[in-house]
């Protein structure tokens, strides 16, 4: 037996080994590759992930125990049964495997998959929601536009007239860069912001407090942006010294909502905050300022000279590259203040895009668990068939030389594969259900119960199964039954 048991052992444990160093290699190109689909900070220490001899060694033991366990236990049941069926055995006269032979692959076929679509169902829910996050509307449009943080220092620009002066001096000069096609500035950046602010207001005619988000920003911030106007008007130069405010939609449905669809209403409303009472001029549309996943909240806009902040954004709209503008952004700034600086110059659609980064990360990874899986349980698939025809050569040749024809070999053992499909696929439904809302948290417009995620999967199951027995079934075709009859 020990003769029988270790060529096969052997041939388990090379095979097992060469899996394990072909995975860590996979595994550190995941870890290159993690920085180009992962937002900064959102992987704490990333920096210090790496394979060192405590992960190989867990690895390559694990590996080497993978191998054990499946080459050593059915070498030893070989073993054991060759001894009994020795003479039946050499005359390979063995017309089908034992019953519980068969029954064991094919458990292990629908286990693999059963598992194979939990890992797919998942992917496919994942992928079909980074998708409807992705091409949420936010409210602005984003192509060609730069952003660039300023703080301007306290001991310099103690007040708002020192603020104002120098944000207008600085607009000044980069209004006449003929590269830069509209140029505004914000206290905080819509759809990626860093940090808001809010008020609590007095509405006329209410008694309770009010509060909404509020917004310093120049009389181009709507047109470069293309935020639409519904009522009013928007901010023009002789706003720079008054107490004018525009609201968006939502600020006039939760204060208003019995007079929202009035063609006046709300303009000329009268708002109390700050010490000071403020004339709503204009109504604009919604934006989802809090990104993708964000419901539009009730939004002030007043004009930046009026409240000059000195956290600030700037937004240009340019067709030039980020690399070509940004020194010039620079020098802009540094002429009027030496000690001065921009950070974090960056695309408006790169700062946007940062919330997709982590549901992509998770859609990748899951997808390439389900795609390996998927893999594993068609070669499963096509070991288990193939076996399965080789043990069945010569009853697919009575079968022929009876008068069977090659499609009713074809179908009989496709049918076979499809089986072991739909199978696994009824098997691994109900897991795939039950950890679907494990990931609820995680999806955005899609239920986990999504009848085109879960469809689509199980079809692309029963398809991978089907090619993967495609081969296997045209060699039962070309069995030749006069071969399989003298053989006899």
């Amino acid at each position: 037996r020990g003769r029988i048991v270790q060529p096969l052992l052997t041939e388990s444990l090379t095979l097992a080994t060469a899996g394990g160093m072909v995975g860590m290699v996979l595994v550190h190109w995941m870890f290159r590759l993690m920085p180009f689909v992962l937002p900064p900070g959102s992987l704490p220490r990333a920096e210090g992930i790496a394979i060192d001899l405590r992960v190989f060694a867990l690895a390559f033991g694990l590996s080497l125990l993978a191998g054990v366990l499946c080459g050593g236990v059915p070498a030893f049941f070989a073993a054991r049964s060759g001894f009994q069926d020795l003479n039946r055995t050499l005359k390979d006269t063995v017309t089908a495997a034992s019953g519980s032979g068969r029954s064991l692959r094919s458990a292990l076929v629908v286990t693999e998959v059963s598992l194979a679509l939990v890992l797919l169902a998942s992917a496919g829910l994942l992928v079909r929601s980074y998708l409807a996050l992705r091409d949420v509307d936010v409210g602005v449009r984003m192509d060609k536009v730069l952003t660039a943080s300023l703080a301007l220092a306290p001991a310099r620009y103690p007040g708002m007239e020192e603020r104002g002066a120098f944000i207008h001096r600085l607009l000044e000069r980069l209004r006449n860069n003929p590269r830069i096609e509209s140029i505004t500035v914000t206290n905080s950046l819509p759809v990626a912001p860093a940090a808001s602010v809010s008020v609590h207001l007095e509405i006329a005619g209410r008694t309770n407090d009010a509060a909404a988000g509020y917004r310093t920003v120049t009389p181009e911030y709507f047109r470069m942006l293309e935020i639409g106007l519904v009522k009013g008007r928007l901010f023009d130069e002789t706003d720079s010294r008054g107490t004018t405010a525009i609201v968006n939609e939502a600020f006039v449905q939760r204060y208003w909502p019995n007079e929202s669809a009035r063609s006046t209403e709300p303009l000329g409303r009268r708002l109390k905050f700050n010490q000071l009472n403020w004339e709503i001029v204009g109504v604009v549309r919604n934006i989802r300022f809090w990104g993708r996943r964000s419901e539009p909240e009730p939004e002030i806009y007043v004009s930046h000279t009026q409240n000059s902040f000195p956290d600030l954004t700037l937004l240009l709209r340019t067709a030039e590259p980020m690399a070509r503008m940004a020194p010039a952004l620079r020098a802009a700034v540094t002429s009027l203040d030496p000690d001065q600086a921009l950070a974090r110059i960056e695309t408006m659609d790169a700062a946007a895009s940062a919330e997709l980064a982590t549901p992509r990360f998770y859609m990748l990874i899951v997808g390439a668990y389900g795609a390996l899986a998927l893999l594993l349980a068609a070669l499963g698939i096509n070991a288990a068939i193939g076996y399965s025809v080789a043990q069945r050569r010569r009853e697919i040749g009575i079968r022929m030389a009876m008068g069977a024809s090659s499609f009713v070999v074809l179908r009989s053992v496709l049918w076979d594969a499809a089986r072991l499909c739909i199978c696994g696929g009824v098997a691994g439904a109900g897991i795939a259900m039950a950890s679907a809302k494990l990931l609820s948290n995680l999806l955005f417009g899609v239920k986990p119960t999504d009848p085109i995620a879960l469809g689509s999967v199980a079809a692309l199951l029963v398809i991978a199964g089907i090619a993967a027995a495609w081969f296997p079934a045209c060699r039962a075709v070309r069995t030749d039954p006069a071969t399989v009859l003298r053989s006899e």
